[in-house]
């Protein structure tokens, strides 16, 4: 149950980022990048941002949330 759950919520929380993406293109914004980070935060160690542009037409079946992806299924994306 724990993985179907985690994925529903990686969908949901992503149909949400792509509304909001979409309303930025709507409004005249030419590109949207997106950030996020790794770590126990600035207090407890090492922390690791990135950021990446992927164009709006861009979807890659299967990615909502790296972390409900096995590494093997994760693997077969990057590679793809």
């Amino acid at each position: 149950i724990g993985d179907a759950t985690d994925a529903t919520a990686a969908t949901s929380s992503l149909r949400l980022l792509r509304g909001m993406e979409d309303a930025l293109y709507a409004s005249g914004s030419k590109c949207v990048v997106g950030v996020d980070e790794a770590g126990r935060g600035p207090l407890a160690g090492p922390v690791v941002a990135a950021a990446c542009y992927v164009p709006a037409d861009v979807h890659i079946d299967g990615v909502a949330d790296s972390k409900t992806l096995s590494e093997d299924r994760r693997e077969e994306i990057f590679e793809a």
